[in-house]
Parts: structure tokens; C-alpha cells; sequence
């Protein structure tokens, strides 16, 4: 008979595993801006003011990620806030990126308005 696992073990290690895949990630989304100039891909913009946000080229799920999508530079680009989240940005549906499926972010992507 095997011993009981500790009481909180499954939890613990769920957390640790969480708090790897963000680390990847935030040192992901660093070197994509980083790559980028930290300037906004779309429009270039670069300030202190907003600073330049790191978006996921393809979309997580509703946090359903799990490290897939979010490990590698490749995977984003550096948008500004606007580009990222505004009215007219990516996360309202009237802005498309496009790109390569084989180089993602680390080659050319353009930006597509939709109607």
C-alpha cells in the first residue's frame, strides 16, 4: 500500500508549474520587445507615456494556453496600447495581423483593418 499523498501537494505543485510558465513567458514577451526595438510594430510608435505591450500573435483561449503559445519570442509582437487594445487594435476585432506560420513575430507582419 502506498503512502497518502501530503494534504495541498496537488495544489503546491500546480502553482509551481503556473509560476514557471509565467516566468518563460514574461521573458519571452521581454525579448520580443526587445527585439522589436521596443517600438509598436504597426504603427512605431515608442514613448515612455504607454510603454510598448507584447501581443500574443496567436490568441491564448481564454487562458487556455498553458505554455503552448507563450514560451517562445516568436510567438509576439510589441504593440502599443492602442495597436494592442484600443478601439481599432487587435483585441476588437478590427484589426488582423498576418503573418508567416513558420517565422511568426521574428518575421514580417502586417496589420489588416477589417470593416
Amino acid at each position: 500500500m502506498t503512502a497518502k499523498p501530503a494534504k495541498g501537494s496537488a495544489r503546491k505543485a500546480a502553482r509551481a508549474a503556473r509560476r514557471k510558465i509565467e516566468r518563460v513567458e514574461r521573458a519571452a514577451k521581454r525579448a520580443a520587445k526587445e527585439r522589436d526595438g521596443w517600438r509598436c510594430r504597426r504603427c512605431g510608435y515608442t514613448s515612455s507615456v504607454w510603454p510598448v505591450e507584447a501581443a500574443h500573435l496567436v490568441d491564448k483561449q481564454m487562458g487556455g494556453d498553458h505554455g503552448r503559445f507563450s514560451c517562445e519570442r516568436r510567438h509576439f509582437v510589441a504593440l502599443c496600447p492602442p495597436c494592442h487594445q484600443g478601439p481599432n487594435g487587435i483585441h476588437s476585432g478590427r484589426l488582423r495581423m498576418v503573418y508567416d506560420p513558420e517565422s511568426m513575430g521574428d518575421g514580417v507582419v502586417s496589420f489588416e483593418l477589417r470593416n
